[in-house]
């Protein structure tokens, strides 16, 4: 990401307009265009007009992937707690495999593909949220 350039990310965090931003973002997330609505646009925006959320949208780029990676993901096996993994069919940031793989890995995991983007719990809040107590009431959660 654009984000990760030291400079540049930042320069370009103080340059673009919020609005411009935020609805590029909502674009790679959503699956449903419809739903970018000049309200949901306003909505992610007006926090990045802060400066103190572009210094955490930073920060957060920049810890995304951590340097040890690897050995986190090799400890899923022993993780032994019921989780549940929902993701968007048209998930464009998230490569399919990777859930997929995740749900592998850990012994007590349950993967739902819903017909959405990058973040159902956005785009599908009814389903997501139906999905999540469903699975409450099976795990005891």
């Amino acid at each position: 990401s654009v984000l990760r350039l030291p400079i540049l990310g930042k320069i370009l965090l103080q340059l673009i307009p919020e609005e411009f931003q935020a609805k590029q973002i909502l674009r790679l997330v959503y699956h449903d265009q419809s739903k970018i609505t000049p309200e949901t646009i306003h909505a992610y925006a007006t926090p990045l007009k802060e400066s103190a959320a572009k210094w955490a949208l930073q920060r957060t780029s920049d810890q995304l992937i951590p340097s040890d990676l690897s050995t986190i993901i090799s400890k899923y096996k022993t993780l032994y707690y019921p989780t549940l993994i929902i993701v968007g069919k048209f998930d464009n940031i998230v490569p399919p495999e990777l859930p997929l793989k995740l749900s592998l890995d850990l012994p007590l995991a349950k993967l739902v593909t819903i017909s959405s983007g990058h973040a159902p719990q956005e785009e599908s809040p009814a389903e997501t949220t139906e999905l999540i107590l469903n699975f409450f009431a099976l795990t005891g959660g």
